[in-house]
């Protein structure tokens, strides 16, 4: 059995259509009628009932889907996992981050981290703050930075520094010898 038949499969599956599926592979429609049975003969059951140009699957065939994903799931994750050891890398982590966090403390964290963990590898999710919390609470981010106070009780959050913010106006318009002007009101939505 080839990978590449179950590859075919998955799309045609999502497609049903193999004229579709043959363009989204970029290969001809006759090769995706091939692969699918291949892959039939293979199992042993008849996968999709055919409706003019269109297919969908049959009982056996969304049965087949099954496996056929998590088969395809296994060995793409070999793939990653080969690669990431070529590369020295022992560990990906998914950091979901703000953009602002982004753009100003990220690469000093990242540094430090590389500099510390050297076979750490990072898959950096810039979402805004407040998806940061449920991309944490579904798992697929493994930690998260954000500028939004969370208050959900999956999560833990502890702030790591403050950022003083500070109005600043040229001095010609300050009256040294009178009051202090009044201060200014601000209404923005923090993303």
């Amino acid at each position: 059995m080839e990978l590449e038949w179950i590859r075919t499969f998955l799309v045609a599956a999502e497609e049903g259509n193999y004229h579709r599926a043959a363009k989204r592979l970029h290969i001809a429609q006759p090769t995706v009628s091939l692969h699918i049975r291949k892959l039939e003969q293979a199992f042993g059951v008849t996968l999709f009932e055919k409706s003019g140009r269109t297919v969908e699957l049959g009982t056996s065939g969304r049965r087949a889907l099954i496996h056929a994903k998590k088969l395809y799931s296994d060995y793409l994750e070999s793939q990653e996992d080969l690669a990431r050891y070529q590369q020295s890398y022992d560990e990906t982590l998914t950091v979901a981050v703000s953009p602002i966090v982004a753009l100003t403390f990220l690469s000093r964290w990242l540094e430090t981290m590389q500099r510390t963990t050297p076979t750490l590898q990072f898959n950096l999710l810039v979402v805004d703050s407040a998806d940061v919390v449920q991309l944490i609470e579904s798992r697929q981010a493994d930690l998260g930075f954000s500028r939004v106070q969370s208050t959900s009780k999956l999560v833990t959050s502890a702030p790591l520094y403050a950022d003083p913010i500070r109005f600043v106006i040229p001095a010609s318009d300050v009256d040294h010898d009178g009051p202090p002007p009044p201060s200014p009101t601000f209404s923005r939505r923090i993303p």
